[in-house]
């Protein structure tokens, strides 16, 4: 049977071209690859790098509390002591029952009265700055809202970005799998 067929015999100069062929093609496929790789590397590390930067700004972001807010609870914690307070004195007095805890009162009225006294001292004894401190706050709403529309925009704005990079990855892809394909194209209409 092998007696039958016949021999493809080359001479040495048309298997050195043939070689040379394949070598050819063979390195024209290891170059999209390349290309394809290193188009991969750099939008990988671009969007690593982008996601990296938009985690630690988004992190930054976070609320977090205030001095204003710490002193608005620390007054509102006091108020509501004065409160239980006056209630307790008031309903003393209306059953007539001798007040018992009088001491526990007193130490409870002189925490108070020494907190309030660190606002006094703050205050100060001018007019002027105790009629500021409603300014002050109003001033402190208004810059805590500003604050939150700041927040609001710069969010939207981290949002933007970041579809914007989804298409610059995307369109990167989409290049890589086009080169990708003409390689292979020209590479088959090499082989023909």
């Amino acid at each position: 049977m092998d007696e039958n067929k016949p021999k493809l015999t080359l001479n040495p100069e048309e298997k050195a071209r043939a070689t040379e062929a394949k070598l050819e093609r063979f390195e024209r496929r290891v170059n999209v690859v390349k290309v394809i790789a290193f188009q991969l590397t750099i939008a990988i590390s671009l969007m690593l790098m982008f996601w990296s930067i938009l985690s630690k700004q988004w992190a930054s972001l976070s609320s977090t509390p205030s001095a204003a807010d710490e002193t608005t609870k620390r007054i509102t914690a006091m108020n509501s002591q004065i409160q239980l307070l006056s209630t307790k004195v008031d309903s003393a007095l209306k059953s007539g029952q001798p007040i018992s805890s009088t001491g526990k009162l007193e130490a409870d009225v002189k925490e108070l009265q020494s907190s309030f006294a660190g606002f006094q001292i703050a205050l100060g004894d001018d007019p002027s700055k105790r009629l500021a401190v409603p300014i002050l706050r109003k001033d402190m709403d208004a810059l805590k809202e500003s604050y939150q529309r700041d927040l609001a925009a710069i969010r939207e704005e981290f949002t933007r970005a970041f579809d914007t990079i989804k298409w610059i990855v995307g369109l990167i892809g989409l290049s890589n799998l086009g080169l990708g394909v003409l390689g292979l194209m020209k590479s088959k209409s090499e082989k023909s």
